[in-house]
């Protein structure tokens, strides 16, 4: 399969493409988009996923958010405490908050679109330079909902 705008295809193609690749060892989750990880020199980090947005887990005046568990857990599951991933690092390197932030590769697997495509996700927090895979992450988003809105008709009509 090829690559279709920014859709990334194979860890080959993305290796290719990438502006910087970090291998990183996951420590912790703080939530389903941010976990922190200590880098090959030993530096710890915390990273936030790119250009999406999982509900909070440790919100301080929200509290927990509906599905923030589920998001939470999903990206444990798929990158577990002690698991190595690659970081992508797009254009900018930190966010406000001095975050390291970047695509999250999991198994040659983009984390982000992961939870986008299983709605734990939206795609959210867009800012320039670093869009390299937002067109993917929306239509990502859009075939999610889709698929959404035909589980919840199917799920109508079968009551």
């Amino acid at each position: 399969m090829g690559r279709a705008g920014n859709e990334p295809s194979t860890w080959e193609n993305k290796k290719q493409n990438a502006n910087r690749i970090i291998k990183a060892t996951i420590l912790d989750h703080i939530d389903g988009d941010t976990f922190r990880v200590k880098l090959a020199n030993g530096k710890v980090e915390v990273v936030r996923f790119l250009c999406i947005d999982t509900p909070e887990v440790h919100h301080p005046r929200l509290g927990l958010q509906p599905f923030g568990l589920e998001g939470v857990v999903f990206t444990a599951k798929y990158a577990p405490v002690g698991k190595e991933v690659e970081l992508e690092i797009d254009v900018g390197e930190r966010d406000k908050f001095k975050r390291l932030v970047a695509y999250v590769w999991v198994d040659g697997q983009l984390l982000n679109r992961m939870l986008v495509e299983r709605g734990l996700a939206r795609v959210a927090y867009i800012y320039q330079p670093n869009t390299k895979y937002v067109d993917y992450l929306e239509k990502t988003q859009k075939k999610a909902q889709k698929n959404e809105e035909k589980a919840e008709i199917k799920k109508y009509h079968s009551e």
